[in-house]
This record gives C-alpha cells, sequence and structure tokens, in this order.
C-alpha cells in the first residue's frame, strides 16, 4: 500500500514538473524564435 502511494505521488510530480517545463517552453519560444530551446521529452 505505501509503495502505491509513493508511486503516484512521484508520477504526480513528474507531471507537475512537465507541466511547468512545458508552460516555461511555450513562454520561452517567443523570445527564443530564432534559437529555440530543445522540447521537453514526453511524458510516459
Amino acid at each position: 500500500m505505501d509503495v502505491i502511494i509513493k508511486d503516484i505521488k512521484a508520477k504526480g510530480r513528474l507531471k507537475t514538473r512537465y507541466i511547468d517545463f512545458q508552460t516555461t517552453f511555450l513562454m520561452d519560444s517567443n523570445r527564443n524564435a530564432v534559437n529555440p530551446p530543445t522540447p521537453p521529452p514526453s511524458p510516459p
């Protein structure tokens, strides 16, 4: 049971981090149109 809860928390954290990265990437893409950053890896 404890392992499942930890796994859900880890997945939630990963998803949040991915959304933050995506938001940052989309915000930065306008400023870095000439040299855009590499897109984030798709979540598992």
